[in-house]
C-alpha cells in the first residue's frame, strides 16, 4: 500500500510484481536522492506509482540462505528447493518447480506444472546467471579476515 496525497493517485489496484528490495530506491527517490549502488537489486517504483511509466520489474529474483532460489518473469516462475519440501497438504514439491501463475496461482506441481521445456530452460538459465552474479557480488561485500 502506498499513499502520498497530491503525488501518487489514490484508489488504484495493480497486479504488477514488486519486491521489498524496491523500498530503498523508491524511498530515496521520494526524498530527492537519485541513485543507489548498482549492487543493490531494488528498483525505483516512483515513476510507476505516479502513473508515468510501466512497472520496472519484468523479472524478480530471490534467495533464502542459498537453499531456496526463485525467479519470476511475468507470470512464469521457477522455484528451486535445496532441501525436500512438502506442500501444506503433504504433497512433495519437486526440487525444480516450474509454474505459470496465470493458470496455476497456487503453484501446484505435477499435472498443473509448467510443461514447456523451452520456458523451463529459459527460466533456469536466467536464474543460474543471477545466482552466479550474487556469488560474485558476495565476494565484493564479504570482508576478508
Amino acid at each position: 500500500m502506498v499513499s502520498w496525497p497530491g503525488t501518487i493517485p489514490g484508489g488504484k489496484v495493480v497486479n504488477d510484481p514488486v519486491i521489498s528490495l524496491d523500498i530503498l530506491p523508491t524511498s530515496l527517490a521520494a526524498a530527492g536522492e537519485g541513485t543507489v549502488p548498482e549492487i543493490h537489486d531494488g528498483k525505483n517504483l516512483l515513476p510507476w506509482l505516479k502513473g508515468k511509466a510501466k512497472c520496472p520489474n519484468d523479472e524478480l529474483y530471490w534467495s533464502w540462505r542459498g537453499e531456496f532460489n526463485a525467479i519470476r518473469r511475468g507470470t512464469l516462475k521457477e522455484v528451486r528447493n535445496g532441501k525436500p519440501v512438502k506442500a501444506i497438504d503433504g504433497t512433495p514439491i519437486p526440487k525444480h518447480n516450474f509454474v505459470d501463475l496465470a493458470t496455476n496461482p497456487t503453484e501446484l506441481a505435477g499435472k498443473k506444472a509448467l510443461q514447456s521445456p523451452e520456458k523451463q530452460v529459459m527460466l533456469s538459465r536466467k536464474l543460474d546467471a543471477w545466482i552466479e552474479k550474487v556469488k560474485k557480488d558476495a565476494t565484493i561485500l564479504t570482508p576478508i579476515h
